[in-house]
């Protein structure tokens, strides 16, 4: 499941073909700098709902930030490169009053989150003009758990203003209902962000938390509960840390009925996984982004250090915590399943493409335009979807709303899950099942 996820490309058509059954759903910072000493690891900031309700005050506002030694002109929610992070349960309320003091227009979208766009919920075809602001209200649904993330969704200006600060995570309480083995295990909130330092070569500035390299402590042989999730705009990371596994128990909220062993994962822009990380034998063990093909016709992307976990204490039986972690199973049904098992209603086929200049990107030859309606889909219905990758680097695809099950990569089984973020690439074959609620 490693190579399952994202990317963008050029005209080498190389089939990649994502087939998935799906339901529709309508419904002036400073950071911490590594000047000899790394800094040591945090979780980000919290806001906690309270008697099921949560209300945010977010400004959009520019601000200068530094980040690593180097400064830049960013646009930031509430004057923070990492705001505080959104931590509620499934049905709780939840309201933002953003306030757009930008120079330009912009607009909000709860990354992962299924609920409608209608009224004042989700809707992503808004334009909020500088000076004004909007009230978003929202009801976390009762199939969620896990890491979720919010971030401006303006057309023609989604990257530029993610990279430029602007996005959070949203935590939705519950993972230990599913796997009861996570309720005593410290857990981790690990949000990454990047921003480019005036190279070309792709090496960017990655921080974790908006920490520059920070070590990350653990004993040898303590399980901790990770939530890892990729809240910047397109970067791409083969995520591993050496000399320890780690054991994924969901994908973007998704949860898999076991524990699947992984010795690294590829985290495309948007992406979120939960694991039981277990601490290897006493020292330091790289956490990074290693090296990775991004784009058949550019070189590979560099290896990024992320931070350091480091593993210290008394000697202990690290196999058999990670035998006691491989054995737990997941309690209760999972969403999944149902989507698993739903009549398909409908097939369609998707293509990706782009120009040769690679100015535009196309979907079934069409250049986005979000006064155009291109597919109409039947609330309730379950459709089975082929996407093909004819381009020569990787490439997300992302419905807001719906979440999809993931199902045959090239014409063989997928081992993973359900999933919203799947990445198609150059060449596989993915397929996802979802069903509406």
């Amino acid at each position: 499941m490693k190579d399952l996820w994202h990317g963008s490309g050029s005209a080498v058509r190389s089939r990649i073909a994502l087939s998935f059954l799906f339901f529709v759903l309508l419904c002036g910072c400073s950071l911490a700098q590594s000047g000899g000493v790394n800094p040591i690891f945090a979780n980000p900031p919290m806001l906690v709902s309270h008697h099921g309700k949560l209300h945010v005050d977010l400004v959009a506002a520019p601000a200068e930030l530094t980040l690593g030694g180097h400064q830049f002109e960013g646009m930031l929610y509430n004057g923070q490169y990492m705001p505080q992070v959104w931590r509620l349960r499934s049905g709780d309320k939840l309201t933002v009053s953003l306030h757009n003091q930008l120079s330009e227009a912009t607009n909000f979208h709860f990354h992962g989150l299924d609920v409608s766009p209608l009224g004042n919920g989700d809707n992503v075809f808004l334009h909020i003009a500088p000076g004004e602001m909007f009230n978003y209200a929202i009801t976390i649904p009762e199939k969620h758990v896990g890491l979720f993330w919010f971030h401006p969704h303006m057309h023609g200006d989604v990257d530029r203003q993610i990279i430029g600060g602007m996005s959070g995570g949203i935590v939705i309480d519950g993972s230990e209902r599913l796997y009861p083995y996570l309720k005593h295990l410290r857990e981790r909130i690990i949000l990454i962000k990047h921003h480019p330092i005036g190279r070309a070569d792709y090496q960017e500035l990655v921080t974790v938390n908006g920490m520059v390299t920070p070590d990350i402590p653990i004993r040898p042989g303590e399980a901790q509960f990770w939530q890892v999730g990729n809240i910047g705009a397109d970067r791409f990371l083969r995520l591993k840390i050496e000399g320890m596994a780690f054991y994924l128990i969901s994908r973007d909220g998704y949860f898999v009925p076991q524990p699947i062993r992984m010795e690294e994962v590829l985290l495309g822009p948007g992406q979120r996984f939960s694991a039981i990380v277990v601490g290897g034998q006493a020292g330091p063990h790289a956490f990074k982004s290693v090296e990775f093909k991004f784009d058949e016709r550019q070189p590979p992307l560099p290896e990024v250090e992320l931070g350091t976990v480091v593993s210290q204490g008394p000697a202990a039986d690290v196999a058999a915590v990670e035998a006691k972690a491989s054995a737990q199973r997941v309690n209760g049904p999972l969403y999944v399943d149902t989507v698993r098992s739903s009549p398909i209603a409908h097939r369609r086929t998707f293509a990706f493409s782009v120009s040769p200049d690679k100015t535009k990107f196309f979907i079934n030859d069409q250049v986005f335009d979000e006064d155009r309606t291109d597919v109409t889909v039947k609330l309730g219905d379950t459709e089975e979807w082929t996407i093909l990758n004819q381009d020569a680097q990787y490439h997300d695809f992302h419905i807001h709303q719906t979440g999809f099950l993931v199902t045959e990569v090239n014409g063989v089984a997928a081992l993973l899950m359900g999933c919203e973020t799947p990445s198609a690439l150059p060449p596989r074959r993915t397929e996802n099942l979802a069903r509406p609620r």
